[in-house]
């Protein structure tokens, strides 16, 4: 597949999207912080719309969402998949790449996610097993999957299907 246009959900300081604008990819972002949002537009003249990705409103669909440490920090992760979901096209990609509780276990209550921020910016904790039930309850497939031990997260791809079938809704 042709990736014509890519979010970023959480853009932060704006590398990614950066990067990939470098390569001639056709990229955005959405961040809900306005300072970084200004900032990189004025600088880079990258699009970042200023808002919470799951009540993102945008004017068309995307190839691809990519998402880094981002769906720990908010309220929904059901929500921010299901916003995925919505707003890409058929077949396109989700692209997440989470702090993963399985490591949580491991490091005996010194995980590093834990150290590098305040705990509490952690909304939500998600491992493969999480991550499988809120693909199949917005329609998702995924098509890859792998621990990323340096970093104690883990990182998903997932696939709308190319043809509509009819999605799950939450119960």
């Amino acid at each position: 597949m042709l990736f014509r246009s890519i979010l970023e959900a959480g853009t932060g300081n704006g590398l990614t999207v950066f990067l990939l604008l470098q390569q001639n990819f056709q990229v955005e972002g959405v961040d809900i912080t306005s300072e970084w949002c200004h900032y990189l537009h004025y600088r880079y003249g990258i699009l970042i719309h200023h808002a919470r990705f799951e009540k993102f409103a945008p004017t068309h669909d995307y190839d691809m969402v990519y998402s880094s440490h981002t769906i720990e920090h908010t309220e929904d992760p059901y929500a921010f998949i299901r916003k995925a979901y919505e707003i890409l096209r058929p077949g396109g990609f989700l692209w997440i790449d989470t702090p993963d509780t399985y490591y949580c276990e491991k490091e005996s209550g010194r995980w590093h996610h834990f150290e590098t921020r305040h705990p509490f910016e952690h909304l939500c904790l998600l491992g493969i097993e999480s991550i499988e039930y809120l693909a199949k309850t917005t329609g998702f497939k995924i098509t890859d999957w792998k621990r990323q031990p340096e970093y104690n997260s883990i990182q998903v791809i997932m696939r709308k299907p190319s043809k509509e079938g009819r999605r799950q809704e939450k119960k």
